[in-house]
Parts: structure tokens; sequence; C-alpha cells
């Protein structure tokens, strides 16, 4: 009979702790701040919901929050990503990357666009996804659970206004870590389906949350989380570098009026 450390051990290996273990380590390692199961409250119904891991973007003055949100799922059946050519057309691209506060994404709509550092990682091109479905699945979908959960937590992690009472100068950048094959589905000129097994895609969805939101959701393999890791810190690190005149702008405004800062 196995001990009693191999059971626990074998249980473990059965449920999605070790996905979250790995997911957190890579974006430990890529240089945020992170935090497993920690909560935060539904924008839809004010509960306090769980976040498989929040990485936090290092901010030592503490006035404008970056984070990647990272929800996990350790179902053994293979993740779907339906694609097609016009997903983006017409679409923003300065907000499909990231979930922004209003503060955020006005200040950085009043640099000229291509002059934003961050702008070369925002912007997506040619073929993108527009569900993400896993196979084999009956009843509710767990893509459609995942994205919404992904999604939830991006809104709600940083609420538009600050305990002090200013409006918030925030982002966070959606993430959903997956430890099965990810395949990419369109339908080519021949009226077939094609499928391409890949190691990351993104996929635009769109949730009232309560009013509309849409952004470009990542899901990834755990075998390429840390690449998917680095690149987020890239976005944070291009976000925070444009988002500097609007924090100094904060920064004078709290000035100004005594006592606020110390509110928070």
């Amino acid at each position: 009979m196995p001990d009693l450390p191999s059971k626990v051990r074998a249980w473990l290996e059965t449920s999605g702790f070790p996905l979250e273990m790995q997911a957190a380590a890579a974006f430990r390692e890529a240089g945020f701040e992170v935090r497993q199961s920690t909560t935060y409250a539904d924008p839809i119904s004010e509960k306090g919901r769980e976040i498989d891991v929040l990485a936090n973007d290092p901010d030592f003055l503490g006035f404008t929050d970056l984070a990647t949100v990272v929800e996990c799922k350790s179902n053994p059946s293979p993740w779907v990503v339906l694609t097609a050519n016009d997903v983006l057309e017409g679409y923003n691209r300065l907000r499909a990357r990231a979930v922004f506060t209003p503060r955020a994404i006005g200040a950085l709509h009043r640099h000229k666009i291509d002059q934003l550092s961050v702008m070369p990682h925002l912007q997506a091109s040619g073929r993108c996804g527009y569900a993400l479905r896993q196979a084999f699945s009956k009843g509710n979908d767990p893509g459609y659970e995942a994205a919404m959960a992904v999604l939830s937590a991006c809104k709600g992690i940083f609420p538009p206004k600050s305990v002090g009472g200013w409006d918030t100068i925030a982002a966070s950048l959606p993430v959903i870590v997956v430890s099965a094959p990810i395949f990419e589905c369109e339908l080519i000129s021949d009226g077939n389906l094609h499928l391409t097994e890949v190691m990351h895609a993104d996929f635009l969805f769109s949730a009232r949350i309560p009013e509309n939101v849409s952004c470009l959701i990542r899901v990834v393999r755990v075998d390429a989380v840390r690449d998917t890791a680095v690149w987020a810190k890239q976005i944070m690190d291009r976000l925070r570098q444009d988002l500097q005149s609007e924090e100094r702008r904060l920064l004078e405004e709290l000035k100004a009026k005594p006592g606020k800062r110390g509110a928070a």
C-alpha cells in the first residue's frame, strides 16, 4: 500500500495545483510580484472571487497599477481557438490587448499613437481568434467560462476609483494557461476546416461586466508559459513608461489637495 505522502502527491498531481504552481513560477521568474489564490470583488455580483495567479508589475510609488491575471485549466481535453482573418478589422487596437481603467486609456490617448512605446506590443494583425472552446465538452463550455472568469478578474482587480478617491491609473492583461494541446481552427478556401496545433493563441472576447468590455485573451500551453510571462513583462514595462506623465499629473493633483494621499 502506498504511504500517505504518496497518496497525497498522487492526488495533487491530478488536481490543478501543479499547473498553477508552474504558471506562478514563470511569472515570478519574469520579474512579477506573484500572488496565488488571491481574491477580488466580482464587478457584477460584488462577491469575492478567486484568481488562480495574480502577477503584479512592481511599482515603488504605488500610483500606477499593472498586472497580468492568469486563469489555469488542467483538463486533459484539447482546446480549440476559432479563428478568422477579419476579427480585428475596425477594432481599436490600443484597447484590444489589455483592460484599462478610464484614466489609463485617456492618458494613452493623449499621446500620439505611433509614439507610444507599448504600441508594437498591443497591435495585432492578420488571423485572430474570436472564441475559445474545449473539444469533447458537453453542457457549459469550459472555454467560455475560463474567458469570462479571467476577463471579470481583469475588470475587478483595479476599480476606477482608489480608496483615496482619485481616478486610478491601471491596466490588466488576461492570460489562460492550459495543460492540454491548443489548436487554431479556420475555414479554408475549399470549405473545409483546417486545424493547426500551436503553443499559444489570442482570441477576442467580449462580455458585459456590467458594461461591455472587450479584450484579446492569450491562451497558452504550460510548456510555453515562460515565454508568455516574458512577453507580458515587456508590455508592462512599456506601459509604465508611457503612463509616467499621467502619474506625474496625479502626483501634482494630490499635492494640490492635502489629505487626499493620506486617505488611501
